[in-house]
């Protein structure tokens, strides 16, 4: 018996036009990474046998504009050992849509609002609570 499902189709003109704004999102993303977060990082002190933020960086991973937060920890038994851990996703879905999403401390992702334009997506990763890193 022959199944049916559904097929992945080729979309030539979305990919054109995520090519032309990616490093517009790239650009914003990183002055959001420079001008707000990293303010607020300040002077990082290593905190004994804690784990503690010392960086936050910014990555693509396919159509999405991740904002990471990177960690170090170290006890006197252990040496320093480094791990990555994002805390807010710009997906861009359409031609002027994106959505917005917040890494849980479930390990998952949770989508908190879709069809935003990339002006209002960006005024709530810098302004909106939920999005800050965990400084």
């Amino acid at each position: 018996m022959a199944g049916r499902g559904y097929h992945w189709v080729h979309d030539p003109e979305g990919i054109a036009d995520f090519k032309t704004a990616k490093p517009v999102i790239e650009r914003e993303c990183q002055r959001i990474i420079d001008e707000v977060f990293k303010p607020r990082l300040g002077v990082v002190k290593p905190v004994p046998d804690h784990n503690y933020i010392y960086d936050i960086v910014g990555s693509w991973h396919g159509k999405n504009f991740r904002f990471i937060q990177k960690y170090r920890t170290g006890t006197k038994v252990k040496p320093v050992e480094e791990f990555d851990s994002p805390f807010v996703r710009l997906e861009y879905y359409e031609k002027e849509d994106y959505n917005l999403y917040f890494f849980r401390h479930t390990g998952k992702w949770w989508l908190l609002d879709t069809g935003l334009k990339l002006d209002e997506a960006l005024t709530r990763i810098r302004e909106d609570e939920m999005l800050q890193p965990y400084i």
